[in-house]
């Protein structure tokens, strides 16, 4: 595949995250302004399996150098799922300790899921031996961008310097919505039709709970339970393939 790139915009990215995912083994990047070498580096460590193997003036080229093994679809799957997990849980439990300056490394926590999404995409897209690809897909890309939600908490209290504090009853919102995530995951390695009405049912008291605390919290509080709001919907959506495979 090749690229055209006139100047630096975030095309650049799209473009080349979109290619790999779609499977495609070698990508050249042409470009008129040297400076987007700098950004093409910057996008590698997210192309799993990718190298830079060769620069000109106005070009570069990468490509895979790894073979995938569709066996390592599941562990990778494992860890994507436990990763996820973990930005939840740890994010609850700063937030709970007044651990503001764990936030940043919880940020990049969620670059390393980010890679672990590009790469899942890209197994799915190159081997047909993975069952139920659309519905996988589905499920990736919610675990995604409920991972963007739990980054996006930690990015807010980290502008805020440390100047807020969590209520007790937000606390709870978002440790009763971590745990909703765990039935998510339990119900992808164990489909049980009891564990999905636990999850329907938990969405809907939670987002009713979050839609009065809106009334009752500080100022600062609104913008994280609006953003748990959509995290739980998302968790729900998660299971919607499940139920499909």
């Amino acid at each position: 595949a090749e690229i055209d790139v006139k100047k630096p915009n975030r095309l650049i990215s799209r473009s080349i995250f979109n290619l790999y995912r779609k499977g495609v083994d070698e990508i050249k990047i042409n470009y008129d302004d040297p400076i987007i070498i700098r950004d093409i580096y910057g996008y590698m460590p997210l192309l799993m399996g990718f190298e830079i193997t060769e620069q000109g003036k106005n070009y570069s080229i990468i490509k895979n150098v790894m073979k995938i093994n569709p066996d390592e679809f599941n562990s990778t799957m494992r860890r994507y799922f436990l990763i996820t997990k973990s930005l939840a849980d740890e994010t609850y439990l700063a937030l709970k300790e007044n651990r503001f300056d764990e936030m940043e490394g919880l940020i990049e926590l969620e670059s390393v899921q980010n890679r672990l999404y590009m790469y899942l995409c890209r197994v799915i897209h190159k081997n047909s031996i993975v069952k139920n690809p659309t519905l996988l897909f589905l499920l990736i890309q919610r675990l995604e961008d409920i991972a963007d939600d739990y980054k996006y908490i930690c990015q807010y209290v980290t502008d805020l310097d440390g100047q807020i504090k969590i209520s007790k009853p937000v606390l709870d919102m978002i440790k009763d919505t971590n745990k909703v995530f765990d039935l998510v995951h339990h119900f992808y390695y164990k489909f049980d039709n009891n564990t999905g009405k636990e999850i329907i049912e938990s969405k809907k008291k939670i987002i009713k709970n979050g839609l009065k605390l809106l009334e009752t919290v500080n100022k600062k509080e609104i913008r994280i339970i609006h953003i748990i709001n959509g995290t739980i919907v998302k968790i729900y959506e998660a299971s919607s393939p499940i139920f499909g495979m």
